[in-house]
This record gives structure tokens, C-alpha cells and sequence, in this order.
């Protein structure tokens, strides 16, 4: 397991368009890592909750290879929609 950095999320809208909309169930959100030099992962996010902090989320998901576009790893992480920081998880 690997814990990554967030820098740069997805906006509210992003994130809910991503888990609640049924006809974009599998579509990946974006997220900035910085110890990857700023790479962006794809994430599919397959469960979400609140924390007791405001617009702050836990969530559960599988990141996806960007070359293949096939769900790999399982990850989970906490992610601020208003500061679209946080960190994931990674399993491998």
C-alpha cells in the first residue's frame, strides 16, 4: 500500500457527477498526486460517505490504467471538496 498526496481534486460537481449520476456511474474523477511529479490518476469511484468535517468525504473506489482503460488497483482516501486536497490509498 502506498499513501499519495491529493493536490488538485475534482470540483463538488465532478465528484457528484461521478458517484450519483446513473448514467455516468463508471466515469472516472481526476485527481493531481504530488509525490508522482504530478501525475493525474483516474479514479471510479464506487462509495463515498460524509465526515464530520465540513465538504470533507471518504470514499473507496479503483483506479483506472489510463492506457489500458481497465479498472486496476482498489484505493480509498479522504478528499476536501473545498480545498480539493486529501490523500488515496493505493493496494497493490
Amino acid at each position: 500500500m502506498a499513501r499519495l498526496e491529493i493536490i488538485d481534486g475534482p470540483s463538488k460537481w465532478d465528484l457528484m457527477l461521478s458517484f450519483f449520476d446513473s448514467n455516468r456511474r463508471e466515469t472516472p474523477v481526476a485527481l493531481r498526486i504530488a509525490s508522482c511529479y504530478g501525475n493525474i490518476e483516474a479514479i471510479i469511484i464506487t462509495d463515498l460517505g460524509k465526515t464530520d468535517e465540513e465538504e470533507t468525504w471518504l470514499f473507496r473506489g479503483q483506479r483506472c490504467n489510463s492506457r489500458l482503460e481497465e479498472k486496476e488497483k482498489l484505493v480509498n482516501g479522504l478528499f476536501s471538496t473545498k480545498t480539493r486536497k486529501g490523500w488515496v490509498e493505493v493496494y497493490f
